[in-house]
């Protein structure tokens, strides 16, 4: 498995290129610069779908560029419904003064469901709290997890939006993601990558 990656838009989103020798994934394209695309273009590898850890504005902005060029699937978490389809959760208006949509069509899957794809089995995790349909995606065989803006380094995802709820965001995040292996790598929305072991020791919202 490779994982890339690129910060992109407003907000320097983390967003991943994860793939095999033939097929890649790409996580929370949150803009789509032309640098990017030509990026894609040239590697030689098949985009076979967009995955999405939640609807806010930085995450989003670069989906409908790269479904118009590549003909993707979008898959989200069916709690995030809402969020996509109201411009006051997804917080464009807030942060950058407009009404951010997406245009592409979004496949919304269940908690629990395995996304197999790229030849990689992505799990669903369901962490509400920064928004309400928050996803994680972990890949078990290779202790990975892509935690969007549920966790960071250090760190937790904000909870003063109109969504936000920090004992939903810790509570889940307890029982649902330090239970993992200590040496699962987790690469967060933004800014750098750490691991279940070294937050469950030294983050201070949710030292184990």
């Amino acid at each position: 498995m490779d994982i890339r990656n690129y910060e992109l838009g407003l907000l320097q989103t983390n967003c991943y290129v994860v793939g095999n020798d033939d097929k890649l994934v790409i996580i929370d394209p949150g803009g789509c610069p032309p640098s990017f695309m030509q990026t894609l273009q040239e590697d030689g590898r098949i985009p076979e779908a967009i995955l999405l850890t939640h609807g806010h504005f930085d995450h989003i902005m670069g989906v409908d560029e790269l479904t118009a060029h590549f003909d993707l699937p979008v898959y989200a978490l069916e709690q995030e419904a809402e969020t996509f389809n109201d411009p006051a959760f997804n917080l464009g208006q807030a942060f950058i003064g407009q009404t951010v949509q997406l245009r592409s069509k979004i496949t919304f899957f269940s908690e629990g469901e395995e996304l197999d794809l790229a030849g990689l089995t992505f799990e669903t995790i369901w962490i509400p709290g920064h928004s309400y349909g928050g996803c994680c995606y972990y890949l078990r065989d290779e202790h990975v997890l892509f935690s969007g803006d549920a966790l960071f380094y250090g760190s937790i995802g904000r909870t003063d939006g109109p969504q936000g709820d920090m004992r939903a965001l810790v509570d889940n995040l307890k029982e649902k993601v330090l239970i993992l292996p200590d040496e699962t790598e987790v690469y967060p929305g933004h800014g750098p990558a750490t691991s279940i072991g070294f937050e469950k020791q030294y983050n201070p919202f949710i030292r184990w």
